[in-house]
């Protein structure tokens, strides 16, 4: 356990209880509750809010992924909200164009608005990296677990690993060592193998240059591809040498685990016959002229 684990006051989040909904119920509640302190304009509020996050430690990298669900459920709903008002629009000035009805002058106005600012919202709700997402990268950072770049990598796809979440990425990525890979455990690994097939060629390269570290040999095929030139490997000739490196690196790790499998595999194939098994020499019929026996000579 490290030094900042050691420190954490206890999670207050109750043991799996009724086959585990009140847990998950529990664990939406506090991403809620974190989500909307961090969304504060208050600055102490806002403390409150990365305090809690930081106090339950490995768990955000759980926590983290449902406030980004929040955050993606809100904007869809307001997407959704602003669609309806414009077809509403829409409709408006169909009739009045096209099929003569009289309205008046307001509701011409407002269907005019929902048509033209209406879509200004709707392109306006793309989500970049903001400064909340900043502090809570920062605060997951604390905690020495693995898992949590799980977290981190979500935080750092919210604007498509562009110029604010590659750097994220990339400094997540390397937070993984080959001394943490009985920690580390198959979301990140499942994350780290996806960000090798990123058409980024930064990305990729960081990603290849992870599973070469902590030798997964798990990602071979994903780093098999780009060096056979599919993906960041098609244009960059820098991503395939590396790919290939590291190619030939985890088939030698894995050529070490199939041989260490067979020396290791148990001989329950053998037929048990009962010519070569050992047994007590009265159990068996032996001539008794072939026998040693003392003799009389001197």
């Amino acid at each position: 356990m490290s030094q900042f684990e050691s420190d954490m006051p206890e999670i207050d989040i109750p043991d799996p209880s009724l086959n585990g909904l009140f847990p998950t119920f529990k664990l939406w509640w506090e991403a809620y509750r974190i989500n909307r302190g961090l969304k504060k304009s208050d600055e102490g509020e806002r403390s409150v809010a990365l305090k809690q996050l930081s106090s339950i430690g490995p768990l955000g990298a759980k926590i983290v992924p449902i406030m980004l669900r929040l955050d993606r459920m809100g904007a869809r709903a307001l997407r959704i909200f602003c669609l309806f008002f414009f077809f509403l629009g829409v409709q408006g000035l169909w009739k009045y164009y096209h099929l003569g009805v009289s309205i008046s002058p307001d509701s011409f106005l407002h269907s005019w608005m929902r048509v033209v600012g209406l879509p200004v919202i709707i392109l306006s709700t793309f989500r970049p990296i903001t400064e909340r997402h900043r502090r809570m990268v920062e605060t997951l950072a604390k905690c020495d677990d693995p898992r949590v770049v799980r977290a981190i990598l979500d935080i750092a796809a919210i604007d498509r690993f562009g110029s604010s979440g590659l750097d994220i990425a990339i400094n997540a990525l390397k937070r993984l060592q080959p001394d943490q890979m009985n920690q580390i455990d198959d979301s990140v690994l499942i994350k780290v193998r996806k960000a090798i097939n990123s058409r980024n060629p930064a990305l990729s390269e960081a990603a290849i240059a992870t599973v070469s570290r902590i030798g997964d040999t798990g990602a071979l095929q994903n780093v098999r591809a780009v060096a056979e030139g599919r993906r960041s490997g098609r244009k960059f000739e820098s991503v395939r040498r590396e790919a290939q490196a590291c190619a030939d690196k985890l088939e030698g790790l894995a050529q070490t685990e199939r041989n260490a499998a067979v020396l290791l595999r148990p001989a329950s194939g053998l037929p048990l016959q009962d010519v070569v098994l050992l047994r007590p020499a009265a159990a068996s019929q032996s001539d008794s002229e072939l026998l040693l026996r003392p003799t009389d000579h001197e």
